[in-house]
Parts: C-alpha cells; sequence; structure tokens
C-alpha cells in the first residue's frame, strides 16, 4: 500500500485530537473536582481546593496550546494534500511515478514528494505559509531541501537529473524563481505552475532510466509499510 500526500501530518493530527480530547476531560473533571472541594472546604481544607484550581489551569492551558498547534498541523496537511493531488493528476502518465513523505532515503526529516517524470526527477517540499524569519528561509529551509536533493541524487543511478523544489502553497505567487543554496539550484513553484511544469514533462520523450520510476513507486510503498 503505498503513502498518500499529507500522511505524516494527518497522523500528527489524530494524536493531538486525542490529546486535547484528554485534557477536556480532565479539565471537566476537575471543574467538578473543584465544586465539590469548595462544597466540602470545611471538612477537608481549602488547601486542596488551591490545588485543583492550579490543576484546572493548567490543563485549559494545554488545551489552548494544543488547539493553536491543530490550526498550524491541518493548514500545512491540506497544502500537503493538495500539492500531491496536483502530482497525481499532472503524471498519470507511462514512465512517471511519485511517493509522499519519503523518510528512508531522506538527510534531512521527510520528503514531502518524491516525483520521477521522463525527464527527470523531482524532490518537492511544501510550505503552506511564509517563513519567519526571513533567515530561516535561507539557513533552514532552502539547505533541508539542497541535503534531499543530493541524498535523492545519491541514490539513483549516476548522471539522474534531481530537481530541488519549493512550492509555496500561499498568495501571492512567487516573483523569485530560482534560489540557489549549497550547490543546489531550487526551483519555486505555485501548486498550479508545478502541476502545468509536470505535465509537460510527462509527455516528453523518455531519457531516464524507467527503472527509476518503479524505484520511486517502491520507495513509496516501502514507507507506507513503515508506518503500519
Amino acid at each position: 500500500m503505498r503513502r498518500n500526500a499529507g500522511d505524516f501530518l494527518r497522523n500528527l493530527l489524530v494524536r493531538f485530537n486525542l490529546l486535547e480530547a484528554t485534557a477536556a476531560g480532565v479539565g471537566i473533571g476537575l471543574g467538578l473536582a473543584i465544586s465539590v472541594t469548595y462544597a466540602l472546604g470545611p471538612w477537608i481544607g481549602h488547601p486542596w481546593a488551591m490545588a485543583a484550581i492550579g490543576c484546572l489551569a493548567i490543563a485549559f492551558l494545554g488545551i489552548s496550546w494544543n488547539g493553536w498547534d491543530l490550526g498550524r498541523l491541518e493548514k500545512g496537511f491540506k497544502a500537503e494534500t493538495r500539492v500531491g493531488q496536483a502530482i497525481e493528476s499532472a503524471i498519470a502518465h507511462h514512465g512517471c511515478a511519485f511517493a509522499h513523505n519519503v523518510q528512508k532515503i531522506a538527510k534531512v526529516g521527510d520528503i514531502d514528494h518524491i516525483v520521477a517524470t521522463p525527464q527527470r526527477v523531482w524532490v518537492v517540499e511544501t510550505k503552506y505559509r511564509k517563513v519567519k524569519p526571513k533567515s530561516r528561509f535561507y539557513d533552514d529551509v532552502l539547505p533541508s531541501i539542497a541535503a534531499n536533493a543530493k541524498a535523492v541524487r545519491k541514490w539513483t543511478p549516476r548522471g539522474t537529473p534531481v530537481q530541488g523544489c519549493l512550492v509555496l502553497a500561499y498568495p501571492p505567487p512567487p516573483v523569485k524563481k530560482i534560489y540557489p543554496s549549497c550547490n543546489e539550484k531550487i526551483v519555486v513553484h505555485t501548486p498550479d505552475s508545478l502541476e502545468k511544469t509536470l505535465r509537460k514533462e510527462a509527455q516528453r520523450k523518455q531519457i531516464l532510466d524507467k527503472k527509476i520510476a518503479t524505484d520511486v513507486w517502491r520507495l513509496g510503498q516501502a514507507d507506507a509499510s513503515d508506518m503500519n
């Protein structure tokens, strides 16, 4: 079974939802405990009531933080899924393949998407919002894509063209189209422009070893098995 776009973030969302439900249950339980404690304060002592209030505050603080984090994860999940759908739509062609959320050969974190066309292999990273501070974009995001592009190049047969790619899934469209980083040229796309580019490449003459597409498919299946 292959891995779908956004599976990594989808699993995180499920885990955070479980944590949120647990925290909510704890908060409600503590709320009832406080009421009972105040009612029985003269018999059991008010320090216990203060302790219960403190626990309740911590529980609801956790819920608030979790809700904020869930919002970020959900946006990231939607962006990765959108880009994954664009990729799958564009390369429905013989000699093409894709793998989502690849960890097995990644040098840094996981690779959102690896795409094999008849012309080259794409290493795609998705960002659903602007990276702040700006220095992090140059010192973290671009070098990570470059490192994973090098890892994929090492994994493929010698001489295989490998293209690092950053997809910005938020408006407005990027002004700069290419960013150099760590001896790699990272191209920048929107989901729509990437889909158009891949669709054109999918129809061009086959210059890659056809085995690469098979290996990319297997790579996606292998990572899906590792998740289960």
